[in-house]
């Protein structure tokens, strides 16, 4: 044997060595990166599948850790996203998926995905316990005066429409609590009953209940 052909030879044991060890440790990192293969193999270590649906799916990945994921029409993922608390996703409407997410207690901030449009809305905060209706969302905010107000107004484009209303509403509750029940009641109405600043005798808010014609 040649002292060239030893080199060459030695040099191709050391390489494969190199293969050889290096080569665990990329499948280790190919797969850590990859937790998520696909809308029907969605699957981790350490996560485990709490909620599914064809376009959803929410992990649970610690006590204080969940994944959520978004999926289109084609079932690509359109959105994936760590909360810290347990996110809600629900239909709206066929064509319209909810996705609540909380900061503990009653905080809570609501977003809309639009499957059919593939076009997501922005957050709204405090998100009141009511549906949709005809694309339109309700919730509380605060005018340019500081005065705590019901909106109404389209979910995607604010332009379509959106207004204000104000009430009587209670100062020292908090935004997400002042409203007792509200619901879309017809193509121009919403009931909606709140906690007022009168008191009770026992010193309680008195509830108001009114129908407010929206358009």
């Amino acid at each position: 044997m040649t002292k060239r052909y030893a080199i060459s030879l030695k040099k191709i044991f050391i390489i494969l060595g190199i293969v050889l060890v290096l080569l665990p440790v990329f499948l280790f990192l190919n797969n850590s990166n990859n937790a998520f293969i696909s809308h029907n193999t969605v699957s981790s270590n350490t996560s485990k599948i709490i909620a599914s649906n064809k376009y959803y799916d929410i992990l649970k990945n610690n006590e204080s850790e969940y994944t959520y994921l978004i999926y289109d029409l084609d079932g690509n993922v359109v959105e994936e996203k760590i909360v810290y608390y347990p996110p809600t996703i629900n239909f709206t409407d066929r064509h319209l998926l909810e996705i609540i997410t909380s900061a503990g207690g009653g905080n809570r901030q609501v977003k809309y995905y639009n499957l059919d449009k593939n076009v997501f809305s922005e957050y709204f905060y405090p998100v009141l316990d009511s549906p949709t209706y005809n694309d339109l969302v309700t919730f509380m905010d605060y005018d340019k005066k500081g005065n705590l107000v019901l909106v109404v107004r389209d979910i995607f484009d604010k332009d379509n429409f959106y207004k204000e209303y104000n009430r009587d509403f209670a100062d020292f509750i908090a935004p997400w609590d002042v409203v007792n029940e509200i619901s879309f009641c017809s193509d121009n109405e919403i009931f909606i009953e709140y906690f007022t600043d009168v008191l009770d005798d026992k010193g309680n808010n008195i509830l108001k209940s009114e129908i407010i014609k929206y358009k």
